[in-house]
């Protein structure tokens, strides 16, 4: 079984693990220096009470692999 380290939990990350993550000959780790993805266009509507803040974030531990792509069984997630 490979092994692949994704550096960033950003689009471009969280993409490659979803598209990753349906293959069983892989072992996906996604790394990450915040626990959550944010979409900045957001912001300014979280700010302004027209959108709540978990419509403009992600927190990355509440994604694993099965959330990522469907049918995928295994997946972990841990801070620190």
């Amino acid at each position: 079984m490979k092994h692949l380290v994704i550096v960033g939990g950003g689009f471009a990350g969280l993409n490659c693990a979803r598209k990753l993550a349906s293959r069983p000959d892989i072992q996906i780790t996604l790394v990450d220096k915040n626990n959550f993805q944010q979409f900045q266009p957001l912001l300014y509507q979280v700010a302004t009470a027209v959108l709540a803040p978990s419509n403009a974030a992600l927190f990355l531990a509440q994604c694993p692999a099965a959330a990522l792509e469907p049918g995928c069984k295994t997946g972990r997630s841990r801070l620190g």
